[in-house]
């Protein structure tokens, strides 16, 4: 889904407000598919007026190592606020173009080293392979009985998907296919969905992931027991916690960060 940013930027307009769009996902593959024939994208950076800044994270689509991002401003006027100078410290003058007064330079270099080895045929080719085997999970997804795509992502690479049957815990799904080691599952709640993030390695197990997805529909509708048990009943519980009491729940998790951490 990608937000209405023509509208969201003539809101900022009318109001004087500054809009920044995060392309934090998006950011290294919607150009692309935006310049593939069949695909239709609205605007959402610059060439919409109103639009003030855009970021882009390049470890996602631009396949570097995690630890960089991108922020770009529309003029120079707004970039100047980034900067940081400080003439008073006793080591000397200190000034810093990013919050990060220390940043490694290693992430940075990889990031250059990815971009340039793929380049932009390398992008093109990835953006048309990513978005086809997208097409190919959303059909083979919403042929199985009882699983729905929440939204039909044509534009981005993005899936989520539910259960639209009260007897398949999608949850259990989930659990069920990472079973024998094959797949390892992203979970979300609000409502209970798996979600995918389409890669270009992907297209490869297309067909293997959707086979097995619909054997482990099957096995959930056989033994209905498996919405109690792993993360099935873990979800659940939070659920159920979470309508009493988000706080609560906020809290047991930050409990279980101190026992990790704990010295």
């Amino acid at each position: 889904v990608i937000d209405p940013i023509e509208e969201l930027a003539a809101l900022a307009l009318e109001r004087t407000l500054p809009l920044h769009v995060d392309a934090c996902i998006g950011g290294f593959i919607l150009p692309f598919v935006r310049r593939l024939e069949q695909y239709q994208l609205p605007p959402f950076d610059f060439s919409v007026a109103g639009v003030t800044s855009v970021s882009a994270d390049v470890h996602k689509y631009g396949f570097s190592g995690k630890g960089v991002s991108v922020i770009l401003y529309a003029d120079e006027e707004l970039r100047r606020y980034q900067f940081f100078a400080y003439a008073g410290w006793t080591g000397g003058l200190f000034a810093s173009p990013t919050m990060a007064g220390t940043r490694p330079g290693g992430a940075m270099a990889t990031a250059w080293a990815s971009l340039t080895a793929i380049g932009d045929d390398g992008f093109m080719e990835v953006a048309d392979k990513i978005m086809t085997t997208t097409r190919k999970l959303v059909a083979g997804i919403n042929a199985i009985d009882g699983l729905r795509v929440m939204a039909d992502p044509q534009l981005t690479p993005l899936i989520a998907f539910v259960s639209e049957d009260d007897a398949l815990n999608v949850i259990a799904v989930a659990d069920s296919m990472e079973e024998d080691g094959s797949w390892h599952i992203e979970r979300q709640r609000l409502p209970d969905s798996i979600h995918l993030s389409v890669m270009p390695q992907h297209e490869a197990v297309a067909d293997k992931f959707l086979r097995d997805l619909a054997k482990a529909v099957a096995t959930v509708r056989a033994d209905r027991n498996r919405a109690k048990q792993n993360s099935a009943a873990i979800y659940g519980s939070i659920q159920v916690m979470a309508d009493v009491n988000e706080t609560a729940v906020e809290d047991f998790v930050t409990s279980i960060f101190r026992e990790i951490y704990k010295p």
